[in-house]
């Protein structure tokens, strides 16, 4: 039988523009070589330019555990600031790893929405 290497499918809860979203820590315990970098792309459904990118090289993004067979890392919360300057609409986003070895795995893809912010 074949190993699955299809990403997994993560949808983000929806966020009000203006409003802060909270980070996610990640791990995996099946790796077979050293992580080194993770990146997200999120880019507004049917645009190929990225609307948001957090990248462990850059911002929003901290690889708290490398190690081969057991690595984690966290995704920072998202600024209100952040999603305030995204326009409200949906979004698809992939998640990719890059191990040691060089190899890069889209581990997660989904959408993401940013909804209008109610005023009181």
């Amino acid at each position: 039988m074949a190993i699955n290497l299809q990403p997994l499918t993560w949808h983000w809860e929806p966020v009000p523009k203006g409003d802060t979203y909270p980070a996610a820590i990640i791990t995996e315990t099946l790796s077979d070589a050293d992580l080194v970098r993770v990146k997200i792309e999120i880019k507004a459904n049917g645009n190929t330019t990225s609307s948001l990118v957090l990248d462990s090289d850059d911002t929003g993004i901290v690889i708290t555990s490398s190690a081969a067979g057991s690595w984690a890392f966290t995704i920072e919360e998202i600024s209100a600031t952040t999603t305030d300057a995204l326009d409200e609409q949906y979004y698809a986003y992939q998640l990719k790893t890059t191990d040691a070895n060089g190899v890069v795995r889209t581990e997660f893809q989904g959408t993401w929405e940013v909804t209008p912010q109610i005023p009181v």
